[in-house]
């Protein structure tokens, strides 16, 4: 069976979307965009994983369910890295 050919590039579809203001907090000593205004207990979790970025560690980290575990480790992963 013949899958249907799409009309444009897949590239061509790109939706643009208006530039947003984020958030940028100093976490142990790098720039970190947040999309919201951090509680102290994601900021304290940006900060345990910069430190072991920045010491080449493992880090074993908690939190309770719904505190945005997966977006302060993806922001903070991001930050480290655009300055290293």
């Amino acid at each position: 069976r013949a899958f249907p050919v799409p009309a444009a590039p897949i590239n061509a579809l790109v939706v643009h979307q208006p530039a947003v203001y984020m958030p940028v907090y100093t976490v142990a000593g790098v720039a970190v965009e947040f999309p919201f205004e951090a509680y102290d207990v994601q900021l304290l979790y940006m900060e345990k994983v910069v430190l072991a970025l920045q010491r080449g560690e493992h880090a074993l980290l908690e939190s309770p369910t719904g505190t945005g575990k997966t977006l302060c480790l993806l922001c903070a992963a991001l930050g480290w890295r655009r300055q290293t």
